[in-house]
C-alpha cells in the first residue's frame, strides 16, 4: 500500500506533538504521564508523556491530552514556540507581526505571544483572507509548513 500524505487532512493532537517531538529530538526515555486518552501502549505514548514530562503540553484538561481531537490552528503555534523555547532557540531578535489578522482580538490570551513570534518569525501566516483563524483545526499541510519553518529557524536560517 502506498504511504500518503493527504495535506489538506486534518492532523490530531497526537499527530502533531509526535511530528514535532521527533524533529527536535526532546523524545524522553522512560517519560510517563497520566491522560485517560493516553494509554501504555498506544502509538504516541511515549511522544506526549516526552512533552509532557518537559511541559511542552498539560493537554486540555487534567486528565486529557486530546489526543485524538483535531489540533486548532493556535496551538500549532504554542506548541512548536514553547518546543523552540525548550531547545534554547534564541527567539529575541525583535521579529513581531504585531497581530495584523482581522481576528487577533480572538486568539487565546495563552496563544497570543506564541502565535506573534512565529507570525512574526515567517513560521506561520493567515488564511488568505486577514484572517488567522486561531479556532479552525490545521491541516497537516499547516502542520508540516510549520514544523519545517521552525526547524530552519532552530539552524540559524533565519
Amino acid at each position: 500500500t502506498p504511504r500518503l500524505f493527504y495535506p489538506n487532512d486534518l492532523i490530531t493532537r497526537a499527530e502533531y506533538l509526535t511530528l514535532l517531538v521527533r524533529a527536535y529530538g526532546l523524545e524522553q526515555e522512560g517519560a510517563k504521564c497520566t491522560f485517560e486518552d493516553v494509554p501504555k501502549g498506544a502509538w504516541f505514548h511515549d511522544t506526549v508523556a516526552s512533552a509532557y514530562v518537559l511541559g511542552l503540553t498539560q493537554g486540555v484538561s487534567e486528565d486529557s491530552f486530546g489526543a485524538e481531537e483535531p489540533i486548532k490552528r493556535e496551538d500549532l503555534c504554542v506548541l512548536a514556540y514553547k518546543a523552540m523555547l525548550l531547545t534554547g532557540v534564541a527567539l529575541d531578535n525583535g521579529i513581531s507581526a504585531g497581530m495584523k489578522f482581522s481576528d487577533s482580538e480572538d486568539i487565546d490570551d495563552y496563544a497570543r505571544e506564541a502565535v506573534d513570534t512565529l507570525c512574526g518569525l515567517g513560521a506561520v501566516n493567515g488564511m488568505g483572507d486577514g484572517r488567522f483563524a486561531p479556532f479552525e483545526t490545521a491541516t497537516r499541510a499547516q502542520a508540516a509548513k510549520i514544523i519545517y519553518a521552525v526547524l530552519g529557524i532552530t539552524e540559524g536560517e533565519v
